[in-house]
């Protein structure tokens, strides 16, 4: 499913993936997770995945309905069928915004004195602790739009029961 980058966006797909999870069997904990670690990656998709002189177009990009080719300013989640008896839920959330790695960011000093901390990287750091697994890969893609060179693609599993 895809949607437009914007706070709107998130919102459909986190109620996509919410109806999704609870088809699945995944329990309250866990979708609690799975929600808080979607909004997270989402959200940093929304605000830092384009250039700020594409935010203009979110309002347009939210009301296309993405089911052809890639957009610019658009992100979304693939979700994998179910294994029989693994107990695991997996997806994929992509957009095709500038080429970013998260799972390369280091962990954060989370003992330092906050005055001393570095802005950033707690996101990820919750992410990584509430998955059971991360992979990242940048998709070369050939598009007309020369805006577009890749798709970021974020794999994730979680579990279904806490």
């Amino acid at each position: 499913m895809r949607a437009g980058a914007s706070m709107q966006g998130m919102g459909r797909l986190m109620t996509h993936v919410q109806q999704e999870a609870r088809q699945r069997g995944v329990d309250e904990l866990q979708e609690g997770r799975l929600l808080l670690v979607l909004e997270e990656l989402f959200t940093n998709i929304v605000r830092c995945a384009y250039p700020e002189e594409s935010k203009a177009g979110e309002a347009f990009a939210d009301a296309l309905f993405f089911d052809a080719s890639p957009w610019f300013g658009s992100m979304g989640i693939r979700i994998e069928p179910c294994r029989e008896g693994e107990g695991t839920l997996h997806f994929t959330i992509f957009d095709w915004g500038m080429a970013f790695d998260p799972t390369s960011l280091p962990p954060p000093d989370i003992f330092a004195d906050i005055d001393e901390r570095k802005i950033g990287g707690l996101g990820m750091h919750l992410v990584r602790n509430m998955v059971s697994g991360i992979k990242y890969h940048r998709v070369s893609e050939e598009a007309d739009d020369p805006l577009i060179t890749g798709r970021n693609d974020l794999s994730l599993s979680i579990a279904l029961r806490s």
